[in-house]
């Protein structure tokens, strides 16, 4: 539905994916390289009831990440952190790991 919504802001946007995209996204593995971010600062809002990324390929990502990290899960799905009363519960843990790893120096 979020997509559909999406449509009407932008009325040149198709709802379809191309053969090479769903290739891409078989062969996907999000916890391929996560080790190599460490040391930098990693931090992952996750919505808890996502059923496009599931939540558990994402806790498996960030099982591999090296510290330091942080994961923090939100009730909501998918499209949920972009717009709407959820919106804040995703967007403030972001924005105090941005204080707090950003920020230290100063």
């Amino acid at each position: 539905q979020w997509a559909l919504d999406a449509a009407r802001r932008a009325p040149r946007w198709e709802n379809r994916v191309s053969v090479e995209s769903t290739e891409a996204f078989m062969n996907y593995d999000p916890t391929g390289t996560i080790h190599l971010i460490a040391p930098i600062p990693l931090l992952m809002v996750v919505a808890g009831e996502d059923t496009i990324s599931p939540t558990a390929l994402q806790k498996k990502a960030f099982e591999r990440a090296g510290e330091p990290k942080k994961l923090v899960e939100v009730p909501g799905r998918h499209f949920d952190p972009y717009d709407g009363p959820k919106h804040m519960a995703f967007f403030a843990p972001q924005l105090d790991w941005f204080r707090q790893h950003l920020m230290a120096d100063r």
